[in-house]
């Protein structure tokens, strides 16, 4: 048998903590040191695992930027101070876990940028996380410390170097954290502390709120989040969930699922909804923009105001992909409830659906006796419906099928212009507001 020969590779010099080539000595027939200059990679084969120390903390301060620290599966970390990881640090760990001592001191979140929310600290700060990854799972508890963020950054630099930015994380789970993740509001021209990342599978179990991006964050991805409190996108946001299970609410449907500010842009691949909510989701803000693009309510939801989205503000767009409706123990009144300001409340909402034909299936309406000028479209598998607002209510006016047989052709609640394909004269005709005429108008 013959073995294939490593003719270089990069280690650890013990002695300095540098980074130290290797190249294959054919005399001796062994690996020796290039005396080389490359100390521009200073430490960046670094492989350390966490025992080695005294601590969690002291591990992350050892080991420095570019390193890898290996956590013992299913070993809980007490942590009795906030734990930075280094820059570009790559964590490898199975079902390790880091919990805040209730006697530890922790680190404040400071106010950076234009936010304004704080009181806060941090487990687990982001600061220097710039490029960092995590291969596996990873639990962090906030042992319910009054005020304890799971992770966040405790300051927000200029630097080129953002905090977390280009990050990947593969699964973490926040356990009784004040809040599970938290960013700082910024200005729109500084970014926010999670731009650019990627988190593949996230939960929350007993935390006050899931997680809060206050913004301006963009190009964020979460790939599959399981929540039961309440999650918080504000201001300048792009992100990107593709598949949110909500579980939350409580037994008085006082609480919201998803709360929306201004100017975010939300895209949810797949939405589950279960459990008792106010709205699961609300847009409270102006021009906020949601899609979802595939939404399946459960048996048993049940929402105080029976809808899946409000819409408070008076501009914002939204398009919903729905499955077929279940039965609910509380049944839905609609999809979408617009709350009516004024006349010049301008929204689009864009529903496509194979729910049956029924108002109480699609759009809502309250507040002001005013016409506004929202636009809303719904399809549905068999035709397309178009709805305005009319008072406080919404008044359809649809087309169940746009092709069919003569006797098939629908002379109630059609729009003006509608078209249909009659099958048994073979060509499109088109409705008047009285009858049914071809291209020549003639009546047929």
């Amino acid at each position: 048998m013959t073995l294939n020969r490593i003719d270089s590779r990069f280690v650890e010099d013990n002695s300095t903590g540098n980074t130290v080539k290797q190249d294959f000595d054919s005399v001796n027939a062994e690996l020796a040191q290039n005396t080389s200059d490359i100390t521009t990679v200073k430490k960046k084969a670094s492989w350390r695992s966490a025992e080695e120390f005294t601590s969690l903390n002291e591990a992350f301060n050892s080991i420095g930027d570019y390193s890898t620290l290996f956590l013992e599966p299913n070993k809980e970390y007490l942590v009795t101070s906030t734990v930075v990881p280094p820059k570009g640090v790559t964590i490898i760990c199975n079902n390790a876990k880091i919990k805040a001592d209730v006697n530890g001191t922790f680190t404040s979140i400071l106010e950076g940028g234009s936010n304004t929310d704080t009181g806060f600290k941090v487990l687990y700060d982001l600061r220097k996380a710039t490029q960092s990854r995590l291969v596996g799972k990873l639990t962090i508890n906030g042992n319910d410390v009054a005020n304890l963020v799971g992770m966040a950054s405790s300051v927000l630099t200029d630097d080129v170097d953002r905090p977390a930015f280009n990050s990947l994380y593969d699964h973490i789970q926040f356990n009784r954290c004040a809040r599970g993740i938290y960013t700082q509001k910024t200005t729109v021209a500084t970014a926010g502390a999670m731009t650019g990342s990627s988190i593949n599978h996230m939960e929350f179990f007993n935390c006050i709120e899931d997680f809060v991006i206050l913004g301006s964050n963009d190009d964020i991805v979460f790939s599959t989040v399981r929540s039961r409190g309440k999650i918080q996108i504000n201001n300048n946001t792009g992100l990107k969930i593709e598949s949110l299970w909500l579980y939350g609410g409580d037994a008085t449907n006082s609480t919201d699922g998803v709360v929306l500010g201004s100017n975010v842009n939300v895209v949810i691949d797949h939405l589950f909804v279960e459990g008792d909510f106010r709205y699961p989701i609300l847009m409270n803000g102006a021009d906020a923009k949601l899609t979802i693009n595939d939404l399946l309510v459960s048996p048993n939801f049940s929402a105080k105001a029976g809808e899946i989205v409000y819409i408070a503000q008076p501009t914002g767009q939204i398009i919903i992909h729905a499955n077929p409706a279940n039965t609910q123990s509380t049944p839905l009144q609609s999809l979408v409830h617009l709350y009516i300001g004024n006349a010049t409340d301008s929204r689009s909402v864009i529903i496509y659906s194979s729910y049956p034909n029924s108002e109480k299936a699609f759009v809502s309406a309250s507040g002001s006796t005013t016409k506004p000028k929202d636009h809303v479209i719904i399809y549905t598998t068999e035709g397309e419906l178009r709805a305005y607002i009319s008072s406080l209510g919404l008044r359809y006016h649809y087309i169940d099928v746009n092709f069919g047989y003569t006797g098939d052709r629908p002379t109630e609640n059609v729009v003006i212009g509608s078209q249909f394909f009659d099958r048994t004269i073979g060509k499109p005709i088109w409705w008047t507001g009285s009858d049914w005429v071809d291209s020549t108008g003639t009546t047929v």
